[in-house]
């Protein structure tokens, strides 16, 4: 590959990993921050990039985001830059997932050097479906909130597209690496903090659903490598054989042995939150509001954007993502649940975790 290789998103998790990884291999690497004007452009610069590290900015709300960058240097473009929480609105969500993705690939277009678009997406854009192939979804999913809907538009746009492009579907990211540093938390962490803390009455979920889950780490090599790599296919879902990927019941016995040696959690006598199924969790989420504005209302509130997924217990092929991350094959899920959750109640315990 020739060229400088463009992340959008690299003041997020992936894209800033992504961009380390990159520039350690001798990578020419022009990371893309979103940001309203030069001056905040150049503050999340200092606090991201190595000092005298040239980058880019802009917002993907703006008609040409990529105004700035000179198109003919670049040789591939990642496009990591989304707003992931399934709890964003419809309006950002088409704006910053579907629109800004459209941008990208217009910016992409116009580079004369391209040898790849590596779109960053997820597991969830299969929406609802439970058979989630290495192949684009040409058939539209229901979806349980816009953050899915979002991602299997922008898919289907990369898709369209006449340019050398690739799509990774990422899986819930539930560590930095398998040692369990958690420098970034999503709902995953959030979920199993408000258990720790007591605020769970109860969960959503079938406790014998596979959850497909990988570290950061993991994710990060196998990005590089559908860089660089020209035999791996061009829909890859990254995460573990469907028979070694941990279940939700599982996972929540691990979280409670793990925060049963916190004497804060033996004080406080929290039970571990039952599991109930789909009817009984619609009828209790259909009385959330009569419950006021307590902490636990709030937390199970927070829960419903994603609780549909945790009744289906997906079909997910893996070949193509397990060729391009072979760590994939040998994490041990168990283990590595069981440190993160170590870090969510001793985060100072845990070394190179950032304060």
């Amino acid at each position: 590959m020739t060229g400088t290789i463009l992340v959008t998103g690299a003041g997020g998790y992936v894209g800033g990993l992504l961009t380390a990884a990159l520039r350690a291999k001798g990578a020419s690497v022009l990371p893309w921050l979103h940001a309203h004007d030069e001056r905040e452009a150049r503050k999340k610069a200092e606090a991201l990039l190595p000092p005298r590290h040239r980058f880019a900015w802009g917002d993907l709300g703006e008609e040409d985001p990529f105004a700035g960058i000179d198109a003919a240097e670049i040789g591939a473009v990642v496009h990591a830059a989304a707003v992931i929480r399934f709890t964003v609105d419809e309006a950002t969500a088409n704006q910053v997932n579907r629109d800004g993705t459209a941008k990208a690939l217009a910016f992409a277009a116009r580079c004369p050097r391209l040898t790849r678009f590596l779109e960053v997406s997820t597991l969830y854009a299969a929406g609802l479906g439970i058979r989630v192939p290495e192949t684009i979804l040409w058939e539209r999913p229901d979806f349980a909130n816009h953050y899915e809907r979002s991602k299997w538009c922008a898919e289907a746009l990369v898709a369209r597209s006449r340019l050398p492009w690739r799509i990774a579907r990422l899986p819930t990211l539930i560590a930095d690496d398998e040692r369990g540093g958690v420098s970034q938390r999503n709902a995953f962490h959030n979920t199993l903090t408000l258990f720790h803390r007591g605020l769970l009455p109860l969960l959503p979920g079938d406790p014998g659903n596979r959850i497909p889950l990988a570290t950061a780490e993991a994710v990060t090599h196998a990005l590089t490598r559908l860089l660089f790599e020209d035999d791996l296919p061009p829909v890859v879902n990254l995460c573990p054989r469907r028979e070694s990927m941990l279940r939700l019941g599982s996972l929540l016995e691990i979280a409670a042995e793990i925060f049963a040696n916190d004497p804060r959690f033996r004080r406080r006598g929290v039970m571990t939150p039952p599991l109930l199924d789909r009817e009984g969790f619609s009828l209790f989420a259909a009385g959330i509001g009569t419950l006021g504005p307590g902490i636990q209302a709030q937390a199970l509130a927070s829960l419903l954007p994603f609780a549909p997924q945790l009744y289906l217990d997906k079909e997910i092929d893996s070949c193509g993502g397990r060729a391009s991350c072979p760590e994939l094959e040998s994490m041990n899920a168990a283990s590595i649940v069981a440190a993160a959750c170590h870090t969510l109640i001793h985060p100072a315990t845990h070394h190179g975790e950032k304060s």
